[in-house]
């Protein structure tokens, strides 16, 4: 074989080659190239979600422990039961505890339904009937303000009994009263009650 034609050989092999990588080597690379950088761009934005999720877990590990910080100072203020009954009765013997040291007459106690809840809060309300001079119906008011646990009077409506008795006695005085409370409810009723369709 001449120079020549070992020239012409090579070069057609060259051509080959080149071809074959133009045509077959360097779309494959392109295409991997591609595929490798779709793949590091799919696991950064998965590093970026990831990153963001814990972000999220810790602020809400953060206001679960203030949550909690919260009731947890909140609890004295609150009444004892952890249903509508129990703190109905709680906040019914408070209120007889205070009539009682102020001569006030409880003469009616009823206790309506569940008036509001707010997660694991629930709201206990109460109807009074009472019987008393303005002193003992003042004071019991002022007790019930300054009571450990939060006693809210809604309402009130007081009447005299008998507005044509004489000076010599207190006027007596029939009332109303309206008397509500907070109370911690079980973790179990609190997500049913904020379940779907909530």
């Amino acid at each position: 074989m001449t120079a020549r034609e070992r020239r012409v050989v090579i070069l057609g092999a060259s051509a080959v080659a080149f071809t074959v990588l133009g045509l077959r080597v360097l779309p494959w690379s392109v295409r991997r190239i591609r595929d490798a950088d779709g793949e590091v761009r799919q696991a950064a934005l998965l590093v970026a979600r990831g990153r963001a999720e814990l972000a999220s877990a810790a602020a809400v590990e953060d206001s679960g422990v203030t949550l909690a910080h919260a009731l947890a100072t909140m609890a004295p203020r609150l009444l004892s039961g952890t249903t509508a009954a129990e703190a109905g009765a709680d906040l019914s013997n408070d209120l007889t505890l205070f009539a009682t040291r102020h001569s006030v007459l409880v003469q009616r106690i009823e206790q309506g339904a569940e008036s509001s809840v707010a997660g694991r809060l629930g709201r206990v309300t109460l109807r009074v009937e009472v019987e008393s001079d303005l002193r003992g119906i003042t004071e019991l008011l002022v007790a019930l303000a300054r009571a450990p646990a939060a006693i809210v009077v809604d309402d009130i409506r007081l009447v005299a009994r008998d507005p044509a008795s004489g000076d010599d006695r207190p006027e007596t005085l029939t009332g109303e009263l309206q008397i509500a409370g907070w109370y911690l409810r079980p973790p179990a009723v609190a997500h049913a009650a904020s379940g779907p369709g909530q």
